[in-house]
């Protein structure tokens, strides 16, 4: 995969996760793959044509294929039955399969394995022998205590260094979380919303998915909030690298906050920094700063997407325990 990023990769990781965990489901298509990592079919079909060469079925059926070898190599269960763990409904069709993309059949697997561990074993017994002999050259008490006792200061040096990491990153929650603004002291009249689309600070072009597939995340998780108007995606997709600003766009759009930020990866993670804006005053109300690991692709979304709609719905329901709580009490 030349010219493949290390996004891609998890992407690709991450996509071959989830077939996995369906793995026994012979309906778990395409559809589902891309409902369960929260991207759009064509998102997924063009970003998998890019990195293997292939589209999404096919990366799925090559994914279980791949599954099935391991499990035969491991003689798990007969080729019939892994047919049906790796979610063919037909061993025939399995078969057939199987033999197109390794070129030999199944039932050839278990041979193949026994002829590599009788070559593995000959490679053992030689170097057993080698290993017999340096046996009897015996160490020096003293150098058994020195290797014992670097070994003890190594360990001790890396429960340290954990702790100390654990306290850097303790505080540094601490500092995130007094940035975050009330929001319940926010009017909630006007209960609307538009998310921009996120800026893409890499440069790269292909981390474009990235900034998509987190829209539609957060989009998701805004449109189950029933009091809340969102605007839609394509509308939104409008002012992409606009420079109009926060009260022009509500304007038009006829919203009173504004969700706009930024993705920017390096050195094998990414940063996500989120803004909510009162678009009525253009002033800032919240945000937060996201530093993880590529592996955590999808976790970030979610947690993102959840986090804004908390803190959305948690302004709507003080809204309604303020009424509540002017209701005559039934006792009295």
């Amino acid at each position: 995969m030349n010219g493949v990023t290390s996004m891609d990769q998890v992407i690709v990781r991450k996509l071959t996760e989830l077939i996995h965990s369906n793995l026994d489901k012979e309906n778990f298509g395409v559809n589902e793959l891309a409902l369960a990592a929260g991207m759009s079919r064509s998102s997924i079909h063009r970003r998998l044509k890019i990195i293997v060469k292939k589209s999404t079925s096919q990366f799925i059926r090559e994914v279980r294929l791949q599954k099935a070898m391991e499990m035969l190599q491991h003689d798990v269960a007969t080729a019939s039955e892994i047919s049906y763990k790796v979610g063919f409904n037909s061993p025939t069709y399995f078969n057939s399969c199987f033999h197109q993309y390794f070129g030999y059949p199944p039932g050839e697997v278990k041979k193949r394995v026994f002829a590599e561990n009788e070559v593995q074993d000959e490679k053992l017994s030689a170097e057993s022998i080698d290993l017999s002999v340096e046996a009897d050259l015996s160490v020096p008490e003293e150098v058994r205590l020195i290797r014992f006792s670097r070994r003890k200061f190594l360990v001790v040096l890396v429960l340290l260094s954990t702790i100390f990491l654990l306290i850097i990153w303790w505080h540094i929650s601490l500092i995130n979380e007094s940035k975050v603004v009330d929001l319940s002291r926010l009017r909630t009249k006007d209960k609307s919303i538009v998310v921009l689309p996120f800026h893409n600070l890499s440069g790269n072009p292909d981390n474009r998915f990235f900034t998509e597939g987190l829209m539609d995340v957060i989009l998701n998780h805004l449109f189950q909030i029933r009091e809340l108007k969102v605007i839609s995606r394509s509308t939104a997709e409008h002012y992409s690298g606009g420079s109009r600003d926060a009260r022009e766009i509500a304007k038009e759009l006829g919203v009173s906050f504004i969700l706009e930020g930024s993705v920017q990866e390096f050195g094998g993670k990414v940063r996500i920094i989120v803004q909510l804006i009162d678009a009525r005053h253009d002033k800032h109300i919240w945000s937060q700063k996201y530093d993880r690991e590529l592996s955590d692709i999808f976790i970030i979304q979610t947690a993102i997407a959840s986090q804004i709609a908390d803190q959305l719905q948690s302004v709507l329901s003080s809204d309604e325990g303020r009424n509540k709580k002017n209701l005559p009490s039934q006792n009295h």
